[in-house]
């Protein structure tokens, strides 16, 4: 997997300043756009925030509903945007089976349990007006729904680090919604670790690095929010989702406009098939109900310098979160 430290600091700006180029030509030469007319309109439900904060909880919770399809992470629309400012004045067949191959061809796509041969050839034959990297993805993700939901099902994607890409997301589907998952820094710090340790695919591995990203990952999803306003962003706890699952879950149907159903108490029934949950083990969590004595487990398995460490990188976004550091907001 790439380094995600070394994409955003220096990846990031070179694809900006390309795509900005990019984005002027093409309205005079007329390149792929990142989005067309038709997908302009196209609302998926985007599960943002830090890795191990409860995402997949959500996930299998929302998929459990029926009314919304989430494939296991993808991992790739980071290196998607990158290719497509590169290749948006390629040939059509070229730049989307670029695109696909993408999907197809990361080490965790077996998860999705999808042939994407019929993809392939919906995407080869989009009319103009509808070729653009929105499309690609629509068409995908849409595939996936109709194989492993209902065709024409609303769909949404649950990857951690497309957290760290925000503004590029934001410009292929301006009109998604995005629901952004918060959980204890400390516990998030010690779940990382651990998962690290029976997960050579999990890229954060110590404490000082899980509490920097979760730092980076809560102040990136906020300023999203603060930018889109409260009908395309809403923050939801990890322990508020385990604790009154119920109420947690309306608020966030409600915000999505998609109906609550009781079956999404008993998502732990359907964890087999989603994938990812069946292969991984740091994915374990939701193979079974609910666990509130999970909320608190940090307390007795962290140990103390690793606790104040984390607390010390986190202090300040913690705090507002309720999050009863050692100390207060300003460390004492």
């Amino acid at each position: 997997m790439q380094n995600p430290t070394l994409y955003r600091k220096v990846v990031v700006p070179v694809h900006k300043a390309v795509q900005d180029v990019s984005e002027m030509v093409s309205q005079l030469l007329g390149g792929i756009p990142l989005c067309d007319e038709a997908t302009k309109q196209v609302s998926p439900v985007l599960i943002i925030g830090c890795g191990r904060s409860g995402s997949t909880l959500l996930r299998s919770m929302l998929v459990a509903g029926g009314h919304v399809a989430i494939p296991p992470e993808s991992y790739v629309w980071p290196q998607v945007l990158r290719r497509f400012a590169l290749l948006r004045f390629a040939r059509w067949d070229r730049l989307s089976k670029t695109v696909i191959d993408a999907f197809e061809m990361h080490p965790e796509f077996y998860t999705w349990d999808f042939d994407l041969q019929e993809v392939r050839s919906r995407a080869t034959q989009l009319p103009p007006a509808r070729r653009s990297l929105a499309s690609l993805i629509d068409v995908i993700y849409g595939g996936y729904a109709a194989q492993h939901g209902q065709p024409g099902q609303r769909w949404g994607d649950k990857t951690p680090v497309n957290t760290l890409f925000l503004p590029l997301v934001a410009q292929v589907f301006p009109e998604a919604q995005y629901v952004h998952v918060i959980r204890d820094p400390r516990a998030v710090a010690l779940s990382y670790v651990q998962a690290a340790k029976g997960s050579r695919g999990i890229g954060v591995s110590t404490y000082q690095a899980a509490a920097d990203r979760w730092v980076e990952a809560v102040s990136r999803s906020r300023a999203l929010g603060r930018r889109l306003g409260s009908g395309r962003y809403v923050e939801v706890l990890y322990e508020d989702l385990v604790r009154t699952p119920e109420s947690e879950l309306k608020k966030v149907c409600a915000f999505l406009d998609l109906p609550f159903t009781p079956g999404m108490l008993e998502f732990y029934g359907h964890a087999d098939k989603l994938g990812d949950t069946r292969h991984h083990e740091h994915h374990r969590g939701v193979r079974g109900p609910l666990d509130i004595s999970r909320i608190d487990q940090w307390e007795q398995d962290l140990d103390l310098g690793a606790r104040r460490l984390v607390e010390d990188r986190t202090r300040m976004l913690a705090w507002e979160y309720g999050y009863g550091l050692t100390a207060g907001p300003n460390g004492s």
